[in-house]
């Protein structure tokens, strides 16, 4: 007799059990004869470019597997619900499938007890169909929902290898009746009858999208006779590596064989519907997406499904935040010149590039969780460029843009337009908050009625400190609250309270920026009280690159009602390394008196000078030593007041003090507990006085403001000299800032009533030096006269004062 072999696996409906690939299975009787399974070299691949989003399969595969035969078990489809991984929108590449063949090339003419025979590289023909549907969860169990593609192919199915007599003479065509002898799989070192093959359906073509759930069936007809009657779906007995099979003990079958179901075929035979009973087995299948796009482009008038060189709805969208959804993490998003309209929720590290300020216009009509236009929560490594933001009135925001808790943030080239100064609900430009690495390049932030730019250290104690700020060609313009502002610590001065706590460190200044017409130009609200007590000691501040002092040379101020505002004691603008800053501190409601010119409405904050600067006049018998010297005030005209003003010099308790006016030093030598208790009451018009703090700083009392210096006297041995010297030293950490580089508009800052108006320009003037000192000669002719003086009056001492002209008056 001829053999058509029709053999396969066959699931028993009584004990439920999957007999493995060596067992002879016919279509009424089963047997067992399990060999391991081991994996060979030809892994499924995914097509080039193509990574799986599902796979059952074995990194290496072996010879044969486990398979069901679709002719012994009447079955016309089988497949499994499974899950897809990966992230993004997943577009179908292929699927690859592994089938198992029992056929042997002679099998048409051979007999039973005959040994199989083929030849290298022999195959058949057979068409094979790989459907994917969705999955339908209306009911208590998963059905086959709509059919999402399906596609057929002839399959070249090669012949089984022939029996091999010297590795498998105990398996030989007489004992293996009727499948001819077991070939040797060199894989797993063992004989076998099938032999598993890989067929891959190609999906590129249809720019399919693929849901997260998915039924993959494989189908194929065994009617009439042929070696396809010989033809199996190979089943793994492992879980998927990539995605997850929904339930490994189902599959979807479809058989005409009432008893194969579990259920006797109750709920229908012929049928595709989910049947259970055969865990650990599923498919051995892989499908395959695109990867996730590293460059993805969005284009307002994206609306066909591929423009040729894209796909739309993989990397190719026409909203911003559906790019950003797709595109792979460190990946950039291209887009086109148009105009957009919405939010951006920024979730991964990317670049969001526009086609330039003036041709890719994003309007904010919706707000993400916190209401920001464009949000950068957790992130490291953004960045937003070529684009402008319009924030139009009434939109819900709180910022157009705010990055928080992240690292690594640049925005370059971009314009941020608000609604106006005093529009409501009000909301801010451009924010940080517990950012670490802020790089903002050619960027305009105007018309908010908050601030243009915002930086705050941290919002909560536990968050990361914002860091490292360069700021470069910045413009800040027409904002209500200030151009930019810095925040190292709440409203309430508390460790808990919004602002949270900590310097902000390694702020710059580069380049040419602007900032013109805010209520405030630039702002800084750090950790101070709002009273004179001396235990009011800066905790946080914010400081330039390595500590140094934040230089606003490169900033111009125009037409801004206050331009440098510092809410704290801790300059801004001030060297935060010894001999440290001074603080200065002007009571509210103090009435400013300038006379000798017109007044801009601007104080100059202390600017620490170098000691070279000045020479304090010698005293005979001592060497005198300038050790603290500090411009504050105006560079034009004298300013009093007419409450007390507190200077505190840093560690220079123990010290001398005095200021320069019209050229001429006075020490100030009073006491502040003779006027007591009322300094502003007691203390003279334009009158000084000194104390000390308790810490270790020397504190000044004063009703003007000029040149300050602070210096010791050493008494010279009697053998050195007799002579009066003074003694001139450079404090290593002392520096100059520019003279625009601290203002503030007392008037308006502290409630003062100076009667004087603030021009809105402010352009301070520089500051001549050139006539601080006097000629030698004048110097000792001066010296020569006095000593006369004390000989004419019987030998009483004074003091010499070295009159050199100070800086300014």
């Amino acid at each position: 007799m001829k053999f058509n072999s029709r053999y396969s696996v066959f699931k028993n409906t009584k004990n439920r059990i999957i007999n493995l690939s060596t067992a002879l299975v016919l279509a009424v009787t089963s047997m067992s004869g399990a060999a391991p399974l081991f994996f060979s070299q030809n892994a499924l691949a995914a097509g080039v470019g193509a990574v799986p989003a599902y796979s059952t399969v074995p990194a290496t595969m072996p010879g044969s597997f486990v398979s069901l035969g679709y002719q012994a078990t009447q079955t016309s489809e089988l497949g499994d619900y499974i899950q897809l991984g990966g992230t993004g929108t997943r577009i179908a590449d292929s699927v690859d499938v592994s089938l198992t063949n029992w056929a042997c090339e002679n099998d048409a003419t051979r007999l039973s007890t005959e040994a199989c025979l083929t030849s290298d590289g022999s195959t058949y023909s057979h068409p094979v169909t790989l459907n994917l549907y969705n999955v339908d969860n209306s009911g208590t169990t998963p059905a086959v929902g709509s059919l999402i593609k399906s596609v057929t192919k002839s399959v070249a199915v090669p012949y089984r290898p022939s029996y091999d007599p010297t590795n498998c003479a105990a398996s030989d065509p007489a004992t293996n009746a009727p499948f001819g002898g077991k070939w040797y799989d060199s894989v797993t070192g063992t004989c076998t009858n099938g032999k598993a093959f890989t067929t891959s359906f190609d999906l590129s073509s249809y720019e399919l999208t693929l849901p997260n759930d998915v039924i993959a069936t494989v189908a194929f007809s065994t009617a009439g006779d042929g070696p396809f009657d010989s033809l199996n779906v190979s089943l793994a007995s492992t879980g998927p590596t990539v995605g997850v099979d929904v339930d490994d003990n189902a599959l979807f079958w479809n058989t005409s064989f009432a008893p194969n179901y579990t259920d006797g075929g109750a709920a229908g035979v012929g049928t595709l519907r989910q049947d259970d009973n055969w865990a650990p087995y599923t498919p051995v299948m892989q499908v395959n997406v695109l990867p996730v796009p590293s460059t993805v482009y969005v284009d307002a008038n994206y609306t066909v499904s591929s423009d040729g060189s894209h796909i739309f709805g993989y990397d190719a969208f026409s909203t911003v935040q559906d790019g950003v959804n797709a595109v792979a993490a460190g990946g950039t998003v291209s887009v086109a010149a148009g105009t957009y309209t919405g939010a951006i929720n920024v979730t991964k590290p990317a670049s969001i590039v526009g086609a330039g300020v003036a041709s890719t216009i994003f309007n904010i009509t919706s707000n993400t969780t916190y209401g920001q236009g464009v949000s950068v929560n957790g992130q490291n490594g953004v960045t937003i460029s070529n684009m402008t933001f319009n924030a139009p009135v009434g939109t819900p925001v709180s910022y157009a843009f705010q990055a928080y808790q992240s690292s690594n943030v640049t925005l370059t080239n971009l314009v941020f337009n608000g609604p106006g100064k005093s529009t409501t609900p009000r909301f801010g430009g451009v924010d940080f908050n517990s950012v670490n690495g802020v790089t903002i390049n050619n960027v305009t932030s105007r018309n908010f009625s908050k601030n243009g730019f915002s930086f705050t250290s941290r919002y909560a104690v536990s968050d990361q400190l914002t860091q490292n700020v360069s700021l470069t060609g910045i413009t800040a313009d027409n904002n209500n609250w200030a151009g930019v502002a810095f925040y190292t610590v709440g409203n309430d001065h508390s460790p808990t309270s919004i602002g949270g706590t900590g310097d902000i460190n390694g702020v710059s200044f580069n380049g040419a920026n602007t900032v013109t017409n805010n209520t405030k130009g630039i702002e800084v609200v750090g950790d101070s009280d709002a009273n004179i007590a001396a235990s009011a000691i800066p905790r946080w501040g914010v400081t330039g690159v390595g500590t140094s002092v934040v230089s606003l040379a490169g900033v111009t101020f125009t037409g801004n009602s206050q331009d440098v505002v510092s809410k704290q004691k801790y300059s801004l603008y001030q060297p935060s390394a010894t001999p440290g800053a001074v603080e200065v501190t002007i009571p509210a409601g103090t009435t400013v008196t300038a006379t000798g010119g017109t007044w801009d409405g601007v104080i100059n904050a202390p600017v620490v000078q170098s000691v070279d600067s000045v020479t304090i006049p010698g005293l005979s018998g001592y060497t005198t030593t300038p050790v603290m010297v500090i411009e504050v005030g105006s560079d034009t005209v004298s300013l009093t007041f007419d409450k007390a003003v507190q200077l505190v010099f840093p560690g220079q308790a123990g010290k001398q003090v005095g200021f320069f006016k019209n050229g001429v030093f006075t020490e100030i030598a009073n006491d502040c507990s003779q006027y007591l208790p009322s300094l502003d009451a007691n203390l003279p018009a334009g009158g000084d006085c000194k104390t000390t703090d308790g810490s270790g700083n020397l504190v000044v009392w004063t009703k003007h403001f000029t040149t300050f210096a602070t210096f010791t006297r050493t008494a010279i041995p009697a053998s050195t000299s007799s002579s009066s010297t003074t003694k001139k030293t450079t404090v290593a950490a002392s520096a100059s800032s520019p003279a625009s580089a601290a203002v503030e508009n007392v008037a308006s800052v502290l409630g003062i009533s100076s009667g004087v108006a603030g021009d809105a320009t402010k352009t301070p003037a520089t500051t001549n030096k050139s006539n601080q000192k006097t000629d030698d000669s004048s110097a000792f002719l001066i010296l020569g006269w006095y000593w006369l003086l004390v000989l004419a009056v019987a030998g009483i001492l004074g003091y010499a004062f070295l009159a050199r002209r100070a800086d300014r008056a």
